[in-house]
Parts: structure tokens; C-alpha cells; sequence
């Protein structure tokens, strides 16, 4: 039996009422593997934090290629931030996959596009 003692940075939007956690490809890699998944963590760490409308967990299984969960709270479409990052989904959960850049900008889009649909 393994067990696992895994912690998440939080990281709030207070502005924007949305949160997010992510794992970068070296800490996927020799940490996680496939010991982990990503939806489990997105349903559990959104849901966890208090006073937000949605948020997402964002996992660079592959260098530079970016896994992102949305999760909704409060009836926010995070369908329409999945659509647009070219991935889909429902209102209350969807996913994209995000490949082509340095895992630092590809964040920065993604958190560009979450400030513009929280609004």
C-alpha cells in the first residue's frame, strides 16, 4: 500500500472570484506519475475553497503540453473558458489541452482568458 502526502499552492483571484493549483512537468514526472488524477484533485481542491465561482487545476503531464479541469461553482460556465482554450465541456466541468508553448506563458493565457469571462 503506498501512500501519498501531496500538498497544492492556492492561488486565489479574490478580483475575480476563481482559483487554481497546478503541476509542472518535473514535479508530474518524478512526484505523481499516474498515481494521481487530475479530475479527482479538481473536484476536491475547487471545492475546498471558499468564495470563489470556479476554478481549475492545470498538470503539464508532457513538457509543454498543459492538462486543464474546470470546475464551476455557483452555476458559472467554465464551458466557455474550455471552449475558447480549444478544449469543452459542460457548465459545471470541462477540460482542455493546451500544447505549443512554455508552460509559464501558456498559464498566463489561460488565467488572461479565466479574468475575462469572470467578469
Amino acid at each position: 500500500k503506498q501512500s501519498l502526502n501531496l500538498t497544492f499552492e492556492t492561488n486565489i483571484d479574490s478580483n475575480n472570484s476563481f482559483c487554481y493549483t497546478f503541476i509542472k512537468y518535473d514535479d508530474y514526472k518524478m512526484n505523481l506519475g499516474e498515481l494521481i488524477s487530475k479530475d479527482l484533485v479538481a473536484d476536491y481542491f475547487i471545492n475546498s475553497v471558499k468564495d470563489t465561482n470556479f476554478g481549475f487545476v492545470a498538470v503539464e503531464k508532457e513538457l509543454d503540453i498543459l492538462h486543464i479541469s474546470f470546475r464551476s461553482r455557483n452555476g458559472f460556465d467554465v464551458s466557455r473558458i474550455a471552449k475558447e482554450l480549444g478544449g469543452g465541456g459542460h457548465k459545471s466541468r470541462a477540460a482542455a489541452i493546451i500544447s505549443g508553448g512554455k508552460f509559464d506563458e501558456v498559464l498566463e493565457r489561460v488565467l488572461s482568458i479565466c479574468r475575462k469571462y469572470a467578469k
